[in-house]
């Protein structure tokens, strides 16, 4: 993870593909995939960097936000200092007016993420997706077709459906536990972060193990 997938991304972006950080899973990772980059999270959630971040955010703020915005002034995350740019959305106010500062150190782009399901709320985010195609199109240099943004859908659903696998072996029998929720989670936060192929191989070559040992 700190090494091999690193050297990945940065062997992706020297090829002019996309390398996205998130910290949200609201992110249009399809269209990432398609253009042949990388999508993943970003590091937070340690103590360690929040007293460097509230040099420059409010103490009152969200500790994870904080934590996110240290690492990059720090400069101690490899994803971050790897990613062409970091994806921000509007889920809290917080994150709105700390994507506007992490701008200052490191190229942002923001989605506002509709809060409601009415049918303008969908015109805004099929609005937010287009500009966002046309980022990653100036990020490559390169124009991001039907086919390849139809096989980005079909490499991340493919993702989906082998986490649902996982799941739902987990839950089809609870007198039989073929894999502890712990190491369910650790599979779970892999998945921010590798590749997306490799990993949803990986996943149904597990889930092919734990149908042996359901039986």
């Amino acid at each position: 993870i700190q090494g091999q997938r690193i050297a990945e991304i940065n062997a992706l972006r020297a090829d002019k593909k996309p390398a996205v950080g998130t910290f949200c899973i609201f992110v249009p990772e399809e269209i990432v995939v398609g253009a042949g980059g990388a999508c993943y999270g970003l590091c937070g959630g340690s103590n360690a960097t929040i007293a460097d971040a509230e040099t420059e955010l409010p103490r009152n703020i969200c500790p994870l936000i904080k934590s996110a915005h240290g690492f990059k002034l720090q400069k101690t995350c490899a994803y971050t200092q790897s990613s062409d740019f970091i994806y921000g959305e509007t889920t809290c106010e917080a994150k709105k007016k700390a994507w506007e500062i992490l701008a200052k150190h490191h190229p942002v782009h923001v989605m506002n993420i509709p809060h409601m399901k009415r049918e303008k709320d969908l015109k805004l985010w099929q609005e937010e997706i287009k500009e966002f195609k046309e980022h990653i199109e100036e990020v490559t240099g390169s124009h991001l077709s039907l086919d390849e943004m139809k096989e980005g859908v079909k490499k991340v659903n493919a993702k989906r459906a082998a986490l649902q696998r996982l799941d739902a072996l987990r839950s089809s029998n609870p007198e039989v536990m073929p894999i502890s929720g712990k190491d369910c989670l650790w599979i779970t936060q892999v998945g921010f972060i590798d590749e997306i192929s490799r990993y949803t191989e990986k996943v149904n070559e597990l889930c092919d193990e734990l149908d042996e040992r359901m039986k």
